[in-house]
Parts: structure tokens; sequence; C-alpha cells
């Protein structure tokens, strides 16, 4: 089931607010992540090897390029999203 247009509209609204503050905001998802489920540092690659808390984690740095990754993961979620919306509207129309 995909997303209505209304959730879709929350999404995209979200997205924008979030966008304004993306390192403040990674950083307390990785350390909610962490704080819930420790043995969950194995599935990034920078907090492996490391026993350092997001926060302190020199590897983790937030800069315009990972803005710009995070802006362009969202669109190409959005579009997926949108596609598979557009693929169950039509075979339901079938």
């Amino acid at each position: 089931m995909g997303f209505s247009e209304k959730q879709e509209a929350l999404v995209k609204e979200s997205w924008e607010v979030m966008k304004e503050d993306i390192a403040a905001l990674s950083l307390y998802l990785y350390t909610m992540i962490l704080e819930i489920a420790p043995e969950a540092k194995e599935l990034f690659s920078f907090l492996k090897d490391t026993n350092e808390i997001p926060q302190n984690n020199p590897k983790l740095k937030f800069l315009e390029e990972m803005k710009d990754a995070w802006r362009e993961a969202y669109d190409q979620l959005a579009d997926a999203i949108k596609t598979e919306m557009k693929q169950e509207a039509a075979a339901l129309h079938v």
C-alpha cells in the first residue's frame, strides 16, 4: 500500500523542516539507534570501529556534500513512492 496524497504532503512538509537542521537530527537519530540497539553500530561503517558516541565521532561530519546526499536520497525515495502509488492506482482500475 502506498502513501496517500495527504501522507505524501506531510512527508514533504516534514522534510522541508528537517533539512534545515539535518546535522543535529542525524546525530540524534544515530544516538537513539545506539541507545536502543547498541549492536546496530556494526551496520554503520563510520561507527563500526569506534567507541565514540556519534556527537564525538570525527568520522561523522555533516558538510554541504552530506546535505546534498540526504537531499538526493529523499528525492529518489519520493520518486520511488510516487511510481509505486501510480502503479497501484493503475492496477486497481484495470
